[in-house]
């Protein structure tokens, strides 16, 4: 009877090391899967290939959506995030989503993009007569030592050029076209104070005329531009490269208020006749187009704007 009690505990103890996985150590792999975000970006209930998904918060991280608009974040820590796509030609939505990701779980985010919206490049730069933009400037703004507003007006339109009047203490008339894609400017009118009478102190022309925007809005592009700035009054000439790079979508913060997916583009402008340099941030909003300008020495930002 002993040793049959005692072949019954035998087999009820091999029963429970089987149950375990045969880890006579009782080691059992609790541990829980790797963290994770993914989803689908669809547009027309059609896979979007190549949308660019940018991860911020607690940690930063930038795919690209594949075949069949998939896309995946794995190691992610707890935090707040927020995911943002993008791609040229397309609105989505909703245009970002914020999050907590907690170690403990999987999470999926879908998008739908709909065409006509950012990266089309009339629309950063929304030129039409009759537009108009109220921007506040401050002259070295770690000192804060001069600060005055600026006006920016389309005025006219003959068919090539756009008319820009550009008011603060003096006046300023730029002439813009848009060809082959690209905004670009011809020519800057220069007068004197806004209250005087004074005529024309300059003309400053550009030949080829000079770039304004990039010749796309995708992420990463890269212009490099040379054009001589000549003078008429002045009889001076000035050659010069301009180097624009588109570097990300960001939300930015102004006066006129919170602008999401925002285009920075980068100035670097060099004198090659002395090979001095200056550069310029920009950020471009979708629809209303330059809601700010950081340069060392001046700030602009918005403050409000008006659209025919």
């Amino acid at each position: 009877m002993k040793r049959l009690v005692q072949a019954a505990v035998r087999l009820m103890l091999a029963i429970l090391l089987a149950a375990c996985g045969g880890n006579a150590g009782g080691d059992v792999n609790n541990s829980a899967p790797a963290p994770s975000l993914s989803g689908t970006v669809t547009s027309s209930s059609a896979a979007m290939e190549g949308v660019i998904m940018t991860l911020s918060g607690a940690g930063s991280a930038v795919v690209t959506t594949d075949a069949s608009g998939n896309y995946s974040f794995t190691g992610l820590a707890d935090g707040s995030y927020t995911l943002t796509p993008s791609k040229v030609g397309y609105v989505f939505s909703p245009s970002f989503k914020t999050l907590t990701k907690n170690i403990s779980y999987l999470a999926e985010e879908n998008f739908v993009g709909n065409t006509g919206g950012i990266g089309s490049i009339p629309l950063y730069f929304p030129i039409k007569v009759g537009n108009k933009w109220i921007r506040r400037a401050v002259l070295n703004p770690a000192a804060g030592t001069s600060t005055w507003t600026e006006t920016s007006e389309v005025i006219r339109y003959d068919g090539t050029y756009y008319s820009m009047q550009v008011t603060s203490a003096s006046k300023s008339i730029d002439y813009l076209a848009f060809t082959n894609n690209e905004w670009t400017l011809e020519k800057v009118e220069s007068y004197g104070p806004v209250a005087s009478s004074l005529p024309t102190l300059d003309v400053d022309t550009f030949s080829p005329p000079k770039l304004l925007f990039p010749s796309s809005a995708d992420i990463g592009t890269h212009d490099v531009r040379t054009t001589v700035d000549s003078r008429l009054f002045t009889l001076l000439q000035s050659n010069y490269a301009v180097d624009i790079t588109v570097a990300a979508l960001e939300s930015v913060t102004v006066p006129a208020g919170t602008f999401q997916n925002t285009l920075k583009c980068i100035y670097t402008t060099t004198n090659l006749d002395v090979q001095s340099s200056s550069t310029t941030t920009s950020w471009f909003a979708d629809g209303v187009g330059e809601v700010k300008s950081v340069s060392p020495d001046l700030t602009m930002e918005l403050t409000n704007f008006k659209f025919n």
